[in-house]
C-alpha cells in the first residue's frame, strides 16, 4: 500500500476550492494537506466537524459551501419560508434547514440585510 500524495495549495483565493481541492476528491491517493492565502476564507459547513489545532485547519463534512457560492437572498427567502412553516407545526428537518440556513447567510456576510 502506498502513501496518499499529499499536497499543499499556496495563495490561491477562491480558485483553490474550485479548480484544485474539489477535484482533488475524486482523484485517488491524493490529500490536500494545506491551503494558505492572504486572504480570511469563510465556509458553512453543515454536518461533520471543524478542527483547529496547531495553526491548521481541518473540515470533515459532506457539505461545506464557501461564502462567494452561496446565494443569500434565495437563503433569505427559504428561512422566511422555513420560520412560517415553524409558526404552525413542529418540524425537526424543518428546524434543520433552517439552522442552514442561517449559516448559510452569517457566512455569506449576509446578516445586515435581514
Amino acid at each position: 500500500m502506498t502513501s496518499p500524495l499529499r499536497i499543499g495549495i499556496l495563495g490561491t483565493g477562491n480558485v483553490a476550492a474550485r479548480a484544485l481541492i474539489a477535484p482533488s476528491n475524486d482523484v485517488p491517493d491524493v490529500e490536500v494537506v494545506s491551503v494558505a492565502s492572504r486572504d480570511p476564507v469563510k465556509a458553512a459547513v453543515h454536518g461533520g466537524f471543524v478542527e483547529v489545532r496547531d495553526n491548521r485547519v481541518i473540515i470533515l463534512s459532506d457539505i461545506a459551501e464557501m461564502a462567494g457560492d452561496i446565494d443569500v437572498e434565495r437563503a433569505r427567502a427559504r428561512a422566511s419560508q422555513l420560520e412560517e412553516q415553524l409558526r404552525h407545526e413542529h418540524d425537526a428537518t424543518c428546524e434543520a434547514m433552517l439552522r442552514r440556513d442561517h449559516v448559510r447567510i452569517e457566512v455569506a456576510g449576509g446578516l445586515s440585510g435581514h
